[in-house]
């Protein structure tokens, strides 16, 4: 049974509940359609490779905004991925494509521990091959039939 004061809670804050849902399903259609795009065209070792940053020759300032923006944007990525694990949404994906945006000390070891999760592989691989990408590296030994040290 419903508490009586969670109806009246919900009674009196329907333009709110519609907003909340709105604004969740807007983002869930923006994750369900970019984050194929974003995976299928991340290079196939992409999580192999350790990157320096594309735009660390740009000119000070200008690497700070870029730097700055990218990091809010992961922030904002990751922040809304954690609101997909409870609503409708790519929650794990989102998380890590966010992860991936920011810097931050450990971020290596949390994206790694993350792609542990063999069924996280299967989907990366699954979305990169309906897009006709080839499949994702992943650097852990037993994908490629040795055992891990």
């Amino acid at each position: 049974m419903i508490p009586e004061n969670m109806i009246l809670w919900i009674t009196d804050n329907t333009v709110l509940l519609a907003l909340v849902s709105g604004i969740s399903f807007v983002f869930l259609a923006a994750g369900l359609i970019s984050l194929p795009i974003i995976i299928g065209r991340l290079p196939c070792d992409f999580f192999m490779a350790e990157r320096k940053p594309w735009f660390r020759y740009l000119p000070k300032g200008l690497y700070i905004l870029v730097f700055t923006a990218k990091n809010v944007l992961g922030f904002f990525l990751l922040v809304l991925g954690i609101v997909m694990l409870f609503t409708p949404g790519q929650g794990l994906l989102t998380i890590l494509v966010g992860f991936g945006a920011m810097n931050f000390p450990g971020k290596q070891r949390m994206i790694d521990r993350m792609l542990s999760l063999r069924r996280l592989r299967r989907v990366l691989n699954w979305i990169r091959a309906k897009r006709g990408a080839n499949e994702f590296s992943f650097p852990f030994p037993e994908e490629r039939g040795e055992k891990r040290s």
